[in-house]
């Protein structure tokens, strides 16, 4: 027998109920109760046929009660002289019964809309936290394969303008051609621009040194003319 529950109505009042080999039962006098009968429990014994006997919680204690399966409960609406019976009847069967066959509980408007609000949550945080865990991978692989400081590549593309200008160490000259490669590519430091971006951007590369050369042989020229 699965715990009591019990279901309130601001017309009927409270009707309580069990789950019996997972069948619905109700306690006898409460849906006599709110049928209108003068003697509930004797209602009960006269028009009922399922009877049977099942612990439910009380002030004193666990207590052996009458209850009645559904078609007792629809007999003692039937029997009723109650003008709201037939209100009874839709609630019951409409509402409760249907609701405890579905959620395995009774539910009501608020309590399913909340239900629904929280299996939404659940799935709308873990579709977020997918997401924003795709976007950060997707980051990370970018940053792994083009804006690493120590790439190899880069690294080589640095010995390659130093080699070309002739010098051991990066001085004024290397931070000339540096300057203007940047700038031709958009980015403002050597980790801004890809790995395969600059491996493709030779050509610039050595035209920022022909330039550069250029303009130191300008210099030495003058300086010469001047010394002369």
């Amino acid at each position: 027998m699965n715990d009591l529950q019990i279901f309130q109505s601001s017309e009927f009042g409270q009707v309580r109920m069990v789950e019996i080999n997972k069948k619905p039962y109700a306690v006898g006098v409460d849906v006599a109760r709110a049928l209108g009968y003068k003697n509930p429990s004797k209602a009960v014994i006269q028009h009922c046929k399922g009877i049977t006997k099942a612990g439910i919680p009380s002030k004193g204690g666990i207590q052996e009660t009458n209850v009645i399966p559904e078609g007792d409960i629809y007999r003692l609406i039937i029997k009723s002289e109650l003008p709201s019976a037939e209100r009874f009847e839709k609630w019951v069967f409409d509402e409760v019964l249907p609701s405890i066959r579905k959620n395995g509980m009774y539910v009501t408007e608020v309590k399913l809309q909340q239900k629904i609000f929280n299996a939404m949550k659940v799935e709308m945080t873990s579709l977020v936290d997918e997401i924003v865990t795709d976007k950060i991978n997707q980051i990370e692989e970018k940053c792994s394969q083009y804006f690493r400081p120590l790439s190899k590549e880069k690294q080589n593309i640095c010995k390659y303008i130093k080699k070309r200008l002739g010098i051991d160490k990066a001085d004024e000259e290397y931070e000339l051609v540096k300057q203007r490669v940047l700038i031709k590519l958009g980015g403002e430091k050597w980790e801004d621009i890809p790995v395969e971006t600059l491996v493709n951007s030779l050509n610039i590369i050595d035209e920022s040194i022909r330039i550069i050369k250029s303009d130191r042989q300008v210099n030495q020229l003058s300086i010469f003319e001047i010394a002369n």
